[in-house]
C-alpha cells in the first residue's frame, strides 16, 4: 500500500487492508488523543482494556513513541494497571505498552522493564529534584498577591500542576487557569468536520486549525470520531492480524 495515494481520507478500509497485507508490519503510535482522550489533568486519563489486549496481540509489531512517560504518578503504566480488575495482570502478563517515552529517552518493554538510554546518572539526579523546586515556586506564587490563595486552596492546585515525571518533569498550568481565569477554563481544540470532508470544495475547511495545503506533513487518513473511533479500528486490525493463517497455525 502506498500511503501517498490517500489524502484526508476518512475511510479506513484501505488502511486496514494495507496493514494486514504486510509481512513486516510496524505500528508506531502516540498516546494522548490517540488511544485515550485528551484531558486537562493527566491524572484522570483512562484507557480501555480491549485496547491493551489488542496491543499484546500485535507484540513485536507495535510500539509507542510519546512525550509522556511510562512510569511515575502521571505515567501510562498506572493507567494500564487501572484498566484491569486485577492491576497485577499488567506486570505478570506483559500488558504494558512497549516503546519510547519521555520524547524518546525512556525505553520500556511489555513487562515494565524501564531504562533511560543516553541519560547520565547526574542528569537523572538533577531531574529528580525538579518537581520539588516547581512545587515550592508555584506554591509561593499562588499564596502571594494578586492571587493570595489560602494554603488549603493552593496545595491541591500545586499537586495537580506539577507532573513529577522521572525524565520530563513539567508544570501543567491548566488547573491554575481554570481556577483563576474567567469562564469555565475550557481549552478549545480544533476538530474535524466530517460533513465538509465529503465535498472536495470544502475539504480543507474540514481540517481548519489542524493542517492546511501548505503544511509539508500530509495527513493520509483521518479519524473524525476521535480516539474511540481509532481504538475500534486498532482492535479490529489486531484481531484480524492474530486470525491470519500464519498465526492460526502457530
Amino acid at each position: 500500500m502506498t500511503l501517498h495515494t490517500f489524502h484526508l481520507c476518512p475511510d479506513h478500509t484501505p488502511l486496514a487492508e494495507g496493514l494486514l497485507a504486510s509481512e513486516r508490519l510496524l505500528i508506531i503510535q502516540d498516546l494522548d488523543g490517540v488511544c485515550m482522550g485528551l484531558v486537562r489533568d493527566p491524572r484522570y486519563r483512562a484507557i480501555e482494556q480491549r485496547y491493551v489486549e489488542a496491543s499484546r496481540a500485535l507484540a513485536g509489531h507495535f510500539f509507542v513513541l510519546t512525550n509522556g512517560e511510562h512510569i511515575g504518578s502521571h505515567g501510562v503504566d498506572g493507567i494500564i494497571e487501572a484498566a484491569f480488575d486485577d492491576p497485577g495482570r499488567a506486570p505478570a502478563e506483559g500488558c504494558y505498552l512497549p516503546g519510547l517515552a519521555g520524547g524518546g529517552v525512556q525505553q520500556q518493554d511489555a513487562f515494565g522493564r524501564v531504562s533511560h538510554p543516553g541519560v547520565s546518572a547526574e542528569e537523572l539526579h538533577f531531574l529528580h529534584g525538579a518537581p520539588g523546586r516547581a512545587r515550592r515556586w508555584l506554591d509561593s506564587l499562588l499564596r502571594r498577591p494578586p492571587h493570595a490563595l489560602a494554603g488549603a486552596t493552593a496545595a491541591p492546585l500545586v499537586e495537580a500542576c506539577v507532573l513529577d515525571n522521572a525524565i520530563s518533569p513539567t508544570l501543567n498550568l491548566n488547573p491554575v487557569r481554570e481556577r483563576l481565569a474567567a469562564g469555565d477554563g475550557e481549552l478549545l481544540r480544533p476538530s474535524v468536520d466530517p460533513a465538509a470532508l465529503d465535498n472536495p470544495a470544502t475539504r480543507w475547511d474540514a481540517v481548519a486549525g489542524i493542517t492546511d495545503p501548505e503544511y509539508p506533513l500530509k495527513l493520509n487518513f483521518l479519524f473524525p470520531g476521535g480516539h474511540r473511533q481509532y481504538v475500534d479500528f486498532f482492535c479490529g486490525v489486531a484481531r484480524r492480524w492474530r486470525e491470519r493463517p500464519c498465526h492460526a497455525a502457530s
